[in-house]
């Protein structure tokens, strides 16, 4: 099984990983505060119009992601979320490359 949780004391999250019964999986948990906090990441993703962000940040063809930095103990890992849908033509072909 592998664990993190988030750097923030404040909103704790945990990302959990294991092999289930059906294959992997993967378990988010957190304190209300750590989960709303992750709601509100992936609200924000939701809303964000990608076609606004320079072709640094994102470039045509891709969808953005971020980043929400873990702490599993020894060392650092990290969770990215991100979009489906490319930034141009909102295919999702791109993720499968």
């Amino acid at each position: 099984m592998t664990t993190g949780r988030t750097t923030d004391a404040d909103t704790p999250l945990a990302v959990v990983s294991w092999a289930g019964e059906g294959g992997p999986e993967v378990g988010v948990y957190g304190t209300p505060e750590g989960l709303r906090e992750l709601a509100g990441r992936l609200t924000a993703l939701a809303d964000l119009d990608q076609r606004s962000l320079p072709d640094s940040a994102c470039p045509p063809g891709e969808g953005v992601h971020r980043h929400v930095l873990l702490d599993p103990g020894p060392g650092p890992a990290g969770l990215t979320i991100g979009r489906l849908d490319a930034k141009g033509d909102g295919s999702t072909d791109w993720f499968l490359r």
